[in-house]
Formats: structure tokens, C-alpha cells, sequence
């Protein structure tokens, strides 16, 4: 009886590497990523490194302590925005930004949204905290105030 043929297992050249636990191509390590943020309405920017497998919502909790907001915001509260726009010191404003992107998945995954080499001298995420329930209260009021007149 012949013996069954067998079969070369050399590595092909161009191949991909795989884990020998779970044949699977192997992924590349995460890269840093130094992200530039501004807060809505503010003129200084400032970085936050992370790495590129984190989340959205991790984006959102490594940004929390750089900014002043009241105490009842917390990071899931916030609104982000990716942006491409000059560091220039200027006062940035939200509604000013004619190209910008929400990231409202917060287990998206940074490496999906940002290129590990983003642009320098550019700010990268706008921040927009969510607004004071008080000024919702007087700008209801207002129209009440002018009939009274």
C-alpha cells in the first residue's frame, strides 16, 4: 500500500506570522498616540498621550482631568469631536468648525479614527462639555421677561 503523500510546511516568503495558539495573523503592537484637545470656546490646547487600541471612552476619561467642568459631569458626559484644525492660540468654537466628526461610539477603538502619525501644530479633538442646566433656564425665561413689557 503506498504511504499517504505529505505536505511541505515551510514558511512561504511574504507570509503572514501567526500565533502559534490561535492561527491567527498576529497584531501590530498599539502605538502611542499624542492627541491635541481643545475645550469649546477656550483658545489653549493641550496633549493627551494614548495608546492606539484604546477606546473612545478611555479617550473621554484621559482628557477628564485636563479640563475644568462642575463636579456633575463625568467623562461619559462629554462630547467629542476628531477635527483638523491649526494650533494657532486662537479661540476655537464649535459651531465655527465646518469639518468635524462626533465619536459618540465610546468602544470605538482610536487606531480606527486617528493615523498613528497625525499632523503636527494641529488640533486633533474638540471637547464639548455638556451645558449648564441654569442657562437653559434663563434663556426659557427670557421670552417671559419682554412680555411683561
Amino acid at each position: 500500500m503506498p504511504s499517504p503523500p505529505t505536505e511541505s510546511y515551510e514558511k512561504k516568503e511574504g507570509a503572514n506570522e501567526v500565533s502559534s495558539s490561535t492561527n491567527e495573523p498576529k497584531s501590530p503592537e498599539p502605538a502611542e498616540l499624542k492627541i491635541f484637545c481643545i475645550v469649546d470656546g477656550e483658545a489653549t490646547s493641550f496633549p493627551v498621550k494614548i495608546l492606539s487600541n484604546s477606546s473612545v471612552g478611555e479617550l473621554k476619561q484621559a482628557i477628564y482631568p485636563n479640563i475644568t467642568v462642575d463636579p456633575s459631569v463625568k467623562p461619559k458626559d462629554l462630547t467629542l469631536y476628531k477635527v483638523s484644525i491649526p494650533d494657532e492660540g486662537k479661540t476655537v468654537v464649535e459651531s465655527e468648525i465646518e469639518s468635524k466628526e462626533a465619536l459618540t461610539v465610546a468602544s470605538r477603538e482610536l487606531g480606527d479614527i486617528f493615523n498613528s502619525e497625525l499632523p503636527k501644530e494641529t488640533i486633533h479633538v474638540l471637547v464639548k462639555p455638556p451645558q449648564k442646566a441654569f442657562s437653559f433656564i434663563v434663556i426659557l425665561a427670557l421670552p417671559l421677561l419682554h412680555q411683561g413689557r
